[in-house]
């Protein structure tokens, strides 16, 4: 399973996905590989027992599940970054 500080990176590139609508952009933003951001998603779909992207070869998008998800994580993110500043 996902320990908590890698709960807390996976919710952030999440994030990054959702609004990039991109696994590329988001795997450059964290300097990672795109197979990286991938197993990260994963791993999070799992521990979340949940499908939260609609993947296709030229589109990324939010489940229904993801978009909740997002919107109930957003904020929670916007406070650690504040918290750690």
């Amino acid at each position: 399973g996902l320990r908590y500080m890698d709960r807390v990176f996976a919710m952030r590139v999440f994030a990054r996905v959702a609004e990039f609508q991109s696994f590329s952009a988001a795997a450059n933003h964290f300097h990672l590989t795109k197979g990286s951001i991938s197993s990260t998603i994963s791993l999070l779909e799992k521990h979340l027992n949940a499908r939260l992207f609609e993947r296709t070869t030229r589109i990324v998008k939010l489940t229904s599940e993801g978009r909740s998800f997002y919107d109930r994580i957003k904020d929670l993110l916007d406070d650690i970054d504040e918290v750690e500043t």
